[in-house]
């Protein structure tokens, strides 16, 4: 459960980084004018919060990777939750849907 709520916890803190960067791009843009305005020649963090070009592939993976991980922690949780509450190990449970099968068939 502690890896799932980290997770969670990665996806919540990299979703706005997330959006900031690969959906909703006007802020990426206003900081690209601001820093070119000022006179930098590489783009600053001049907008909190707003990644800068180079650092979009770190976001980008980052959400993605937690997001991928929470939904599969997710999975297998609710699979353990659901064998707590029907009293069987994962060996008994792939047994009886093998039997399950097989008595199906043999209608």
């Amino acid at each position: 459960i502690y890896t799932f709520i980290g997770m969670v916890y990665g996806v919540c803190l990299t979703a706005p980084l997330f959006w900031c960067s690969f959906i909703d791009t006007t802020l990426l843009e206003q900081q690209i004018q601001m820093s070119q305005s000022r006179g930098y020649t590489e783009e600053q963090h001049l907008i909190p919060m707003i990644p800068t070009t180079d650092e979009h592939v770190y976001v980008i993976l980052s959400f993605v990777f937690c997001l991928a991980l929470s939904l599969a922690v997710c999975a297998l949780m609710s699979f353990h939750i659901y064998l707590i509450f029907t009293a069987q190990t994962t060996v008994e449970c792939h047994g009886n849907n093998t039997r399950k099968k097989k008595s199906k068939r043999g209608r």
